[in-house]
């Protein structure tokens, strides 16, 4: 199990990938307070996407290959 640490916040500037190839973005989680925002990846795209912070009744999405 990993700890929480804090994020160094350089890695927000990092530009994802959008076109084709592997999953070259940085790994990081970020809760603000409504949101938690994640890496996603789909056939070589990848982008940051997010969800809920709290349940919500109508759920979430699937996230990649929007």
């Amino acid at each position: 199990m990993k700890s929480t640490q804090r994020l160094d916040e350089s890695v927000l500037d990092v530009k994802f990938d959008d076109g084709y190839g592997g999953a070259e973005g940085p790994e990081v989680l970020v809760w603000t307070e409504t949101r938690v925002y994640f890496p996603v990846t789909y056939d070589g795209s990848e982008w940051l996407d997010s969800a809920p912070r709290n349940p919500q009744a109508k759920g979430q999405g699937h996230a990649g290959g929007q």
